[in-house]
C-alpha cells in the first residue's frame, strides 16, 4: 500500500485553460418539489478542506525520525501510540477509523506535499491550495473550476458542482457552482404558502440572458428539486454536512464534484497532547 500517489498525473487536468468564459448551462424548469434523476456521472469527487492551519506532523507522524522528537519535546506523538502505516509514518492514535481504511487498501496518504510559494499566512496559503497555483491567478479560476469548465457538457445538471456551506469554495470559482448551507436551509424560506409569489417575482426578475440572471434561474430550479429531499437535522454541522452529501449523491442529481469544510484546525496552544486537547478531539 504505497504512501504516495502520482500527483502529476492527477493534476494534469487542472492546468490553466487561458481565457475561458464559464456560461450557465441551458436549464429546464422542473415542477416545484420534483427531483429530476439524472443518473450518476462517470466519476464523483468529494473534497474536504480542513480549514485553518492543520498540523500535519500530528496527523501523519514521522515516528521513526529522531529530529521530530528533538524539535517537539512536549507535543510529539509517542512512537508507542502511533498507528503504523509503512514503518516510517503513522497516524495519530485517534485515527483508528481511517487506519482501518488504510489497512483495507481503501485509502492512500500523500506526505511532504506543499505549495512551492511557501507562504506562511494561513489565509493566503489556503487560497493558493484552492487556486492550485503559486500566486492568485489572473482569471480567478480555482483548480476544480478549471476542471469543470474544460469538461463541461451541454445541458449540464445545476448540481454538477456544489459546496455544502454558506459560500462556494474558491476551488470551484470560474464555474457556476451551487452553495447549499444544508438541504433544510436551501430555498427561499419564509412562512408556509408565502414563497410561491416570492419565487414568481424572482423568476420575473431573472428573465434575461445575462450571467447573473441565468445563475439566478439555476439556483431557483435547484431549490425546487432539493425541497423534496429529507435533509439532516443533526446539531453538529460537520455531521450534518456529510449526511446531506450522502442524501444528495443518492438522489442522482448529476453531482460530479462537491466540496465541504471542517474548521477550527488552527489550534495554536490548544493543540494538546496525544491523549487530550483540540487536535485529538478534531481527529
Amino acid at each position: 500500500m504505497p504512501l504516495t500517489l502520482d500527483r502529476r498525473s492527477f493534476l494534469k487536468t487542472t492546468a490553466a485553460t487561458g481565457a475561458v468564459v464559464a456560461a450557465a448551462p441551458h436549464l429546464g424548469i422542473s415542477p416545484a418539489g420534483a427531483v429530476t434523476r439524472r443518473g450518476s456521472p462517470p466519476g464523483r469527487l468529494v473534497v474536504l478542506f480542513l480549514r485553518g492551519g492543520q498540523d500535519h506532523l500530528s496527523v501523519t507522524v514521522p515516528y521513526t525520525d529522531s529530529d521530530y522528537y528533538d524539535q517537539r519535546p512536549t507535543i510529539a506523538i509517542p512512537d508507542t501510540e502511533v498507528l503504523d502505516l509503512d514503518g516510517q509514518f503513522g497516524f495519530h492514535p485517534a485515527m483508528s477509523g481511517m487506519h482501518a481504511l488504510f489497512a483495507a487498501n481503501r485509502m492512500s496518504v500523500v506526505v511532504a506535499a506543499g505549495n512551492p510559494a511557501g507562504d506562511r499566512s494561513h489565509f493566503f496559503a489556503q487560497d493558493l491550495w484552492e487556486y492550485g497555483d503559486v500566486a492568485l491567478p489572473a482569471d480567478g479560476f480555482g483548480w476544480l473550476g478549471r476542471h469543470m469548465v474544460v469538461t463541461d457538457v451541454p445541458d449540464a445538471s445545476p448540481f454538477r458542482a456544489m459546496t455544502l456551506g454558506n459560500n462556494v469554495n474558491a476551488s470551484l470559482r470560474g464555474y457556476p457552482a451551487l452553495g447549499l448551507p444544508s438541504i433544510q436551509e436551501f430555498g427561499l424560506g419564509g412562512l408556509s404558502g408565502a414563497t410561491a409569489p416570492l419565487e414568481d417575482s424572482f423568476r420575473n426578475s431573472y428573465g434575461g440572458n445575462r450571467a447573473v440572471e441565468q445563475f439566478g434561474r439555476q439556483a431557483l430550479d435547484a431549490a425546487d428539486e432539493v425541497s423534496s429531499l429529507s435533509g439532516s437535522s443533526n446539531a453538529d454541522p460537520d455531521v450534518r454536512a456529510f449526511a446531506d452529501i450522502a442524501v444528495l449523491l443518492e438522489a442522482d442529481l448529476g453531482i460530479e464534484v462537491v466540496t465541504a469544510n471542517i474548521g477550527a484546525w488552527d489550534t495554536h496552544n490548544g493543540m494538546g497532547t496525544h491523549d487530550s486537547g483540540q487536535m485529538r478531539d478534531l481527529l
